[in-house]
């Protein structure tokens, strides 16, 4: 089975440290990783160190024959096309390997388009789609290349709420059914709550925290690393949401005279 975990992982663009000394326990197949934390943290940054597309010091170390099996979807999907929804899956799920197409190959695509509810726009061209249409495109584009392990670059940021629901539920059942990894990084909290098995906390240039998502994401961690006074409640079906009471008052000091 696939697993992974980074030894002391950092990065940077040129002169300027993003990251340094980020190290996770083992992550397994069938988890999905929530990585979490403030704007400009180097959540992208992460991703990219581990596609192997930022260099910088330290170790991804695979296990169970997983080399070569990492397939990164970045935040940034704006790229136009003339190209067709079907033929950029298509070329997505080819990427790598001979362009002849086999019956497995249309399958495989027709599936994964269809599981995204996105075959009404499969002969659009890419150009004419939305933000949102295209973000969908972007995760199939990714899905069909039936990878190990998964980086995906919030990849419902675009998404009404109801496309969000089904693209994480889609996502947390795939890690399940295809014994894949899947990091996703998200700015709802209560999709973590709800989504992910555990979460990496990105602060400072470094890990703040790693874990399993209810011992991780707790009242202390809110106000330490978002600045917010909140609670972690359960609703009438046991789910946990995150309520924001007011954002953390800053400390001041002065010295008594």
């Amino acid at each position: 089975m696939v697993a992974i975990h980074l030894d002391n992982i950092g990065a940077s663009y040129g002169r300027n440290l993003i990251l340094e000394g980020i190290t996770t326990p083992q992550f397994n197949a069938g988890e999905v990783v929530a990585l979490i934390g403030p704007n400009a943290a180097g959540k992208s940054t992460l991703f990219r160190r581990i596609a192997g597309l930022v260099s910088g010091p330290g170790s991804i170390v695979l296990e169970g024959g997983a080399d070569q099996s990492i397939c990164y979807m970045p935040q940034d999907n704006s790229g136009t096309t003339i190209m067709s929804v079907y033929e950029a899956v298509l070329l997505a799920r080819k990427q790598g390997s001979p362009l002849r197409v086999s019956p497995q190959d249309l399958q495989i695509v027709d599936e994964t388009i269809e599981a995204l509810a996105i075959s009404s726009i499969s002969d659009r061209n890419m150009a004419d789609l939305s933000g949102g249409q295209r973000q969908l495109v972007g995760i199939a584009q990714v899905l069909v290349r039936e990878p190990r392990i998964l980086l995906m670059d919030e990849p419902t940021s675009a998404l009404d709420l109801h496309r969000q629901i089904e693209v994480l539920a889609l996502v947390r059942r795939l890690a399940f059914e295809r014994q894949m990894i899947i990091f996703t990084a998200v700015h709802d909290l209560n999709h973590v709550l709800r989504f992910a098995d555990k979460v990496m906390v990105i602060c400072d240039r470094g890990l703040h925290a790693c874990g399993p998502v209810e011992d991780v994401i707790t009242p202390a961690l809110l106000k330490t690393v978002y600045r917010i006074e909140a609670r972690i409640e359960a609703c009438s079906k046991g789910l946990r949401h995150i309520i924001v009471d007011d954002v953390a008052q800053e400390q001041s000091f002065s010295k008594s005279a």
